[in-house]
């Protein structure tokens, strides 16, 4: 089905945008260091299936446009919004930078656990991410972070509330997570912790909506070259959810593979192998995804990918994608 972008409330929210950006656009004439950077990601879908009880059809999965800039010595901003999904917006955060290594984040953002979740959407080797992180990764919050970077290590830590939904602060409950990594000149290998109360966070399949304490941990490795783009990762976690007395807990864990490698010119073989383990009385999952990326140019990429269940080989999807994207 094609979502319907044309609602009044988009339209007003766009035309108080170019409202503000005309009365502002002689500051930003006078003044090259105030001038915001814009950036965008569309995804437009057409998406076959051998299940017929399936959905099939086009789509637009992602419209997205992202803004960027300073508000003075030492301070930006960065907000983000999808209009292809309510509520639109995504990110909304202030940066400071207390030195040359340390950056304070505050506002909307996403929590530093995955590597894959961290990485731009314009920039992920197949459609989707990876199950388990789509699953266990901490997501978008509100709440606080610093970073650290002394260039080959980089290190974060915040606190953020325990709701990836709620925007108020009335959440109950808190979460700290927390990320290492090591970067070289074509490998990063990192490591997350996350540990706290959550408060009817979706974790599907495991829980639509789990309320309760939440430990886990999460590791990936990722090469990056020229021709060759490798990525894995792992999370695991513990979930003891509020409720009556010996109530189950839960320890979903999960792997995902996923790469792409460049045939001749702008041709690319991609592939990804997803493992999810829900622990909740559901089937484990394996899926494996094969397809073909060709970029057009810098900013727009075709992609086509054949998806499958290994559990059931009759209910595959192949998907095309036309993708336009800027960082």
């Amino acid at each position: 089905m094609v979502r319907c972008l044309a609602q009044p409330r988009l339209v007003a929210i766009a035309m108080a945008g170019l409202m503000l950006f005309a009365g502002h656009a002689h500051v930003f004439a006078q003044n090259r260091d105030l001038r915001p950077a814009f950036g965008y990601v569309v995804w437009a879908d057409a998406t076959l299936v051998s299940d017929f009880n399936a959905a099939e059809g086009f789509g637009l999965p992602v419209a997205r446009l992202r803004m960027r800039d300073r508000a003075g010595e030492g301070v930006g901003y960065f907000v983000q919004a999808d209009f292809a999904r309510s509520p639109a917006l995504l990110d909304a955060r202030i940066e400071l930078a207390l030195s040359d290594r340390v950056d304070l984040y505050a506002g909307l953002f996403k929590t530093p656990f995955s590597r894959e979740y961290l990485t731009f959407l314009g920039e992920i080797p197949l459609l989707q991410r990876g199950a388990v992180v789509n699953t266990l990764a901490t997501k978008r919050r509100v709440g606080v972070s610093l970073r650290l970077d002394s260039g080959n290590f980089r290190v974060y830590g915040g606190i953020f509330n325990g709701s990836n939904t709620d925007r108020s602060g009335v959440s109950d409950g808190l979460i700290a997570v927390a990320r290492l990594e090591r970067a070289g000149e074509r490998w990063t290998i990192g490591g997350g912790l996350a540990a706290g109360k959550e408060d009817q966070v979706r974790l599907a399949p495991v829980d639509n909506s789990f309320t309760g304490d939440r430990i886990q941990f999460g590791a990936d490795i990722e090469y990056a070259s020229a021709t060759t783009f490798f990525l894995a990762e792992i999370a695991a976690g513990r979930l003891s959810p509020d409720g009556p007395v010996g109530a189950d807990d839960m320890s979903p864990w999960g792997v995902t593979l996923s790469g792409h490698q460049q045939i001749v010119g702008r041709h690319r073989a991609i592939a990804r192998i997803d493992f999810l383990d829900p622990d909740v009385g559901n089937d484990e999952q394996l899926f494996v995804s094969l397809g073909y990326r060709y970029d057009v140019n810098a900013l727009a990429r075709i992609l086509l990918v054949y998806r499958v269940d290994t559990d059931d080989l009759d209910t595959g999807s192949l998907t095309g994608r036309l993708q336009v994207a800027v960082r």
